[in-house]
């Protein structure tokens, strides 16, 4: 049995759909399975089934939804104690936990600087994704949160990739991809300093120089703020012609993809998305200027 919520919820059996019935019993189920083996009270699944106000019958509409889960997916998989009810179920049998376990040895490789095998492992990894996360019931306003974790998560693995990319000198193959990844995210600087690197790798100067102008605009515009450090040095090292391998080499150093698993408790408040991504963009990238200021170190003392 495999459970997908990396798209429209489902549950496969054999590789064949189960029908999990109505709306409520799918937030139910996507709530259980976004914390596997652990369990969650029934005043916290009342309360995110009906956001905070629930009808009088809520207990005994709870029961029933249980109860018609477990005729589809088996007795033993929605285990019910004084804790509460929890889903039973083999981590490898969730594809949020696969795409997670990718992810991190995705990282892992980069660490060891293996860019190669990290490539294909978030290209798996990635892969598993069949549209937006919970796609036919995000807008259960407690799996919201849920949706917009997973759907950070997703980017920060092509942001990851990308990267690894960019290090195999595969960056002039990526200048369309990474323009509809600017346009489509403009407040991520990540993707803006992958276009200026793609860009740049493939002798197109003026076009990553015009596309730092385009970033800053928006960044003013939208935000109030400057480039973050990357974007300001990577911009520097272009104009003045002292970009080489290094540079996307720095882009590894602090991973996109956090580590550890997306499950924060799925009733906690999503953080503003531009205040969040302000927030890691200032330490996901702190490092790379350090790298920067070291390679035009380096190369000042040896310019051969």
């Amino acid at each position: 049995m495999h459970f997908a919520l990396l798209g429209p919820l489902e549950v496969l059996e054999d590789g064949a759909p189960l029908p999990l019935g109505g709306y409520k019993p799918r937030v139910l189920l996507a709530l259980l399975a976004c914390h596997p083996n652990r369990p969650l009270e029934p005043s916290q699944l009342i309360d995110a089934l009906w956001d905070g106000q629930p009808p009088r019958t809520a207990a005994q509409n709870l029961r029933v939804y249980v109860y018609q889960l477990r005729r589809v997916l088996t007795e033993k998989m929605i285990v019910s104690s004084r804790a509460g009810y929890t889903l039973a179920a083999d981590l490898g049998q969730i594809d949020v936990e696969l795409f997670e376990a990718l992810a991190g040895q995705a990282r892992d490789m980069l660490a060891h600087h293996d860019p190669e095998h990290a490539a294909a492992r978030l290209r798996e990894a990635l892969s598993i994704w069949r549209g937006p996360a919970l796609a036919d019931i995000r807008d259960a306003p407690s799996l919201q949160p849920v949706a917009a974790r997973l759907e950070e998560r997703r980017l920060g693995a092509v942001e990851l990739r990308l990267t690894a990319e960019i290090m195999l000198g595969h960056g002039d193959g990526l200048t369309e991809e990474l323009f509809t990844l600017a346009e489509e995210h403009p407040l991520r600087e990540r993707f803006w300093s992958q276009l200026m690197l793609s860009l740049a790798s493939s002798g197109r100067r003026a076009e990553a120089l015009a596309a730092y102008r385009h970033a800053r605009e928006i960044l003013v515009e939208e935000l109030g703020v400057e480039p973050g450090p990357e974007l300001q040095q990577l911009h520097e090292s272009i104009l003045n012609g002292r970009l080489c391998g290094a540079a996307a080499d720095g882009l590894a150093d602090t991973p996109a993809v956090p580590p550890g698993p997306a499950g924060a408790p799925p009733f906690a408040s999503a953080e503003p998305e531009p205040l969040r991504e302000l927030r890691q963009i200032r330490e996901m990238l702190a490092r790379i200027s350090s790298q920067l200021d070291r390679l035009e170190t380096a190369q000042a003392e040896d310019p051969g």
